[in-house]
């Protein structure tokens, strides 16, 4: 039985990398929402909402670093050193120092992430047992893709489309500019003279139009899951999911179409 023995001792750069690893979808969406509305502010030649946003990612940015260097400094647990032992049977944690052992079969494995920096085992969505690449050979990476792949199969890899989750953050910052242009119009229609009503109203289809968009969005996420899981069982989310995400998709259509013709009506009114 093959055996691969690989010493472990996480550090710093390893927390850190494990944090983009295990954050990639929010991390996409983040990147997707700030590029478009750096590329927003070019458009517009606005140079100091450019700088107001690169203020904004360098704040986050050390936010984060000071954020992961104190979980690091705080979880004693992880900065020990331990021996992973991968064998076909599963992974078996042993302590140096002797404190304690256990195991982790390959069916308790969620899945199974990989960067060019770090192979991480996932136990759980954001838990796991991470495995730095500068600790092990190049032929060591090769023997461990093979037993990953002898017992979880190849769609044990799980990789996040940054192309999804970067429109999704791209369409979070359309929606941000058409609301704030919107109350801006409704602004200034109150200092032109209309009324508060009519206002109101605006800014209420408004919203309607931006949970119908949301909701729709919704639906085609829950079918791309659902698809998903049917090539990857231990991913499949219940159908019941995509029917309610639909069924609120369909109400919102409705609610938003009913409230047109309404208003459609009140203004004909108001014409005649």
């Amino acid at each position: 039985m093959e055996t691969i023995r690989v010493p472990v001792k996480l550090e710093l750069q390893d927390y850190q990398h494990f944090y983009r690893l295990s954050n990639e979808k929010w991390l996409y969406g983040f990147y997707g929402f700030f590029l478009s509305a750096i590329i927003g502010n070019i458009i517009v030649n606005d140079i100091s909402g450019i700088a107001y946003i690169l203020l904004i990612l360098a704040i986050l940015e050390f936010y984060k670093r000071i954020n992961i260097k104190k979980q690091f400094k705080s979880n004693k647990l992880d900065q020990k050193e331990v021996v992973y032992e991968i064998t076909s049977d599963g992974i078996e944690i042993i302590s140096v120092d002797g404190s304690s052992n256990s195991n982790v079969r390959w069916d308790e494995l969620f899945g199974v992430k990989q960067s060019r920096n770090m192979i991480f085992f996932m136990t759980g969505r954001s838990s796991g047992l991470i495995i730095p690449k500068r600790r092990i050979t190049v032929t060591q990476v090769f023997r461990l893709e093979g037993l990953i792949k002898d017992n979880l199969g190849t769609k044990a890899f799980i990789k996040t489309n940054f192309l999804k989750y970067g429109a999704i953050g791209v369409l979070l910052n359309i929606t941000t500019v058409i609301l704030s242009a919107t109350l801006n119009v409704s602004g200034q229609r109150l200092s032109d003279g209309y009324s508060m009503r009519h206002s109101i109203v605006t800014l209420v289809q408004l919203i309607l139009m931006i949970l119908t968009f949301g909701s729709g969005i919704t639906f085609v996420i829950q079918c791309f899951r659902w698809l998903y899981g049917l090539f990857l069982p231990k991913h499949r989310i219940k159908f019941t999911q995509v029917f309610i995400a639909f069924l609120a998709f369909i109400c919102m259509v409705v609610v938003i179409g009913v409230a047109d013709y309404y208003v459609y009506r009140v203004w004909q009114l108001h014409k005649s």
